[in-house]
């Protein structure tokens, strides 16, 4: 019920706030995070739109993260079109 998705997205999100602070930390991370696909998956789920708003709001926190702290934005380029047009 309201009680269970009320804990379900606490959960979430701090899961995605500690996922902010490591990619704001590591430069390690971020490239990790780049090599192993991220960009690829967050491109369709954000391309989904029967996906929740939060799981779009995020995806997108997280490809802020990694464009604010220094990933390569030909790196980027894949997904800046999709974040436009979702955005």
């Amino acid at each position: 019920g309201i009680k269970q998705q009320a804990y379900t997205y606490i959960f979430v999100q701090t899961g995605c706030d500690g996922l902010s602070i490591i990619v704001k930390k590591s430069e390690k991370f971020r490239q990790t995070l780049i090599r192993n696909g991220f960009l690829e998956i967050a491109r369709f789920e954000l391309i989904d739109e029967y996906r929740p708003a939060h799981v779009h709001s995020n995806k997108f926190s997280i490809i802020l993260d990694l464009i604010t702290n220094g990933c390569d934005v030909f790196e980027m380029s894949g997904i800046l079109s999709i974040v436009h047009k979702v955005g």
